[in-house]
């Protein structure tokens, strides 16, 4: 008897310290969680299925980074010059009104991240995400704010990720115009008969709220979660799916507000099969394989296959996406192609120790590997 009492006791304070440590809503189709110390979130659906990494008790792996006059700060540990400051963390409303706030502070700015439920049915399934800052000295501040959520759906970490333009496979950076104005991400492939998941996010937020992100990137999350502010294409293919929306800065006077807004949950109604219907597998032209060795600290030996006669262009990129030189740029027919890359850059100089990218382009397609030089 004794020893049953203790794990009951074990139990009971393992639910109250995750209620002291977590705030949630759902309104049966949707739910978010945020942590009470951080104001980090996840969202997902009520029968377990993530649309964040993290959901639900795990809410780590979403988050905000401030642009504060030059210098960012982030309420994720390790970004920028400092932390947001985090003043309080709850739920406000009830019903289908209620709503997750998240209160912060960093010198004068003073700010607030809103994670709402919705009343009309056609977006039940969906978070109003709202971030607002406000300058409360009379001194001219320039702010701006970036959002970070990790991608998962269900229990897929890179799920098909489908924009206006097409099925995506590598890292895609927008900036300002043409930024897609939505995006799904599907559990499975789009070209196979079922997908049990799916989600969706509206970048540009609601009626009546002018601002426009100035960038949104779709990227691998070892990347992505790590930036402050400034974000450069390597080409990568998309192994762990993030995306980064980036919102302009402005020149705030002496009391006045910044605020920015977008959606993001189980997607729309009737979104699913429209999207299976209209897009089927696109042959590919060319192969791009995995160099070897690699890593590799002389040469690495790049080999390709190209099945349709054509341009194709083979480059090599550094980390922040500059060109380092070009391999291939001609017409070749179909066949099986090999060639070395002798770790020097056009000019014929040997290039550090580092992360490369192999990138190959046709007039239809790219493809990108990651080659890590070791001297």
């Amino acid at each position: 008897m004794r020893k049953i009492n203790i794990i009951f006791c074990f139990l009971v304070l393992s639910v109250y310290a995750y209620a002291q440590d977590y705030v949630s809503i759902s309104n049966g189709y949707v739910s978010v969680t945020a942590d009470k110390t951080t104001g980090r979130f996840s969202i997902g659906e009520p029968e377990d299925i993530a649309l964040t990494d993290g959901f639900y008790d795990e809410p780590h792996f979403c988050h905000c980074n401030l642009y504060f006059d030059g210098n960012v700060y982030s309420n994720q540990p390790g970004i920028g010059v400092g932390d947001i400051l985090i003043d309080s963390v709850g739920v406000y409303g009830s019903g289908d009104d209620e709503y997750i706030f998240v209160e912060w502070h960093v010198g004068p700015i003073l700010g607030w991240f809103h994670y709402k439920l919705q009343l009309p049915d056609s977006l039940k399934s969906m978070v109003y995400m709202e971030g607002l800052a406000y300058n409360s000295s009379l001194d001219l501040h320039i702010v701006g704010l970036f959002q970070y959520m990790d991608i998962k759906v269900n229990h897929n970490d890179n799920p098909q990720l489908y924009l206006p333009t097409g099925v995506f496979y590598e890292e895609a950076v927008f900036n300002t115009y043409p930024i897609p104005a939505f995006y799904v991400a599907f559990e499975e492939s789009l070209h196979q008969d079922t997908s049990f998941a799916y989600s969706e996010g509206v970048i540009f937020g609601r009626s009546g709220i002018p601002i426009e992100p100035m960038k949104i990137a779709f990227s691998n999350s070892s990347r992505l979660e790590i930036n402050e502010w400034n974000f450069v294409s390597a080409g990568e293919e998309l192994e762990d799916l993030a995306v980064g929306i980036w919102w302009p800065l402005r020149e705030l006077e002496a009391y006045e507000f910044y605020q920015c807004a977008n959606y993001y949950g189980g997607g729309y109604p009737g979104a699913q099969p429209f999207v299976k219907e209209t897009h089927k597998p696109i042959a590919e032209s060319f192969e791009l394989d995995t160099n070897y060795p690699n890593p590799f600290n002389a040469s690495t030996t790049i080999p390709f296959k190209i099945h349709e006669s054509g341009k194709l262009k083979l480059i090599i990129l550094d980390i922040n996406g500059r060109t380092i030189n070009t391999l291939v740029d001609q017409n070749l027919v179909p066949g099986s192609y090999k060639v070395v890359w002798n770790c020097k850059d056009e000019q014929n100089i040997d290039v550090p120790t580092g992360v490369y990218f192999c990138r190959m382009e046709s007039s239809q397609e790219s493809k990108t590997k990651k080659m890590i030089l070791l001297k």
